[in-house]
C-alpha cells in the first residue's frame, strides 16, 4: 500500500530552547485510506487527506522551531541597505535590470567597433 512519509531535521542557533519540547529530527509516515472507485480515482481521492494531514502535521513541528527561534537567524542574511518597499526581491530585480542594461550597452559598443 502506498504511504506518504517525510523527514526533516533543524539546526536551531546555539542557546535556543523550545518553550514545549520541540523534536529536532523526526520520519513522520503517514498511509492514504481505501476506495472502492477506479485505482486511479482511488489514489487520488485517498492520497489528496493524507497528504493534507501530512502538510498540517510537518506545519505544526516545524512552528515550534520557528516561534523558538523568533528573530534570531535574522542576522545571518546580509540585508544590504534597504529602503521603503525596497525588499530582497525588488532589490534582485533592480540588479537584473541593470546587468541586462549594461550587457545592451557593450553590445552596442561591439557593434559600433565593427562597423
Amino acid at each position: 500500500m502506498p504511504s506518504i512519509s517525510f523527514s526533516y531535521a533543524v539546526a536551531p542557533p546555539e542557546g535556543i530552547t523550545c518553550s514545549t519540547p520541540a523534536t529536532k529530527s523526526q520520519s513522520v509516515d503517514f498511509t492514504p485510506g481505501k476506495s472502492d472507485r477506479s485505482a486511479t480515482n482511488a489514489y487520488y481521492e485517498a492520497a489528496t487527506p493524507a497528504l493534507r494531514e501530512a502538510q498540517l502535521r510537518l506545519n505544526e513541528l516545524l512552528t515550534e522551531w520557528k516561534d523558538a527561534v523568533g528573530d534570531a537567524e535574522k542576522q545571518k542574511e546580509d540585508r544590504g541597505k534597504v529602503a521603503y518597499g525596497k525588499g530582497k526581491a525588488a532589490r534582485l530585480m533592480e540588479m537584473a535590470k541593470k546587468d541586462e542594461a549594461s550587457d545592451d550597452s557593450e553590445d552596442e559598443d561591439d557593434e559600433d567597433e565593427s562597423a
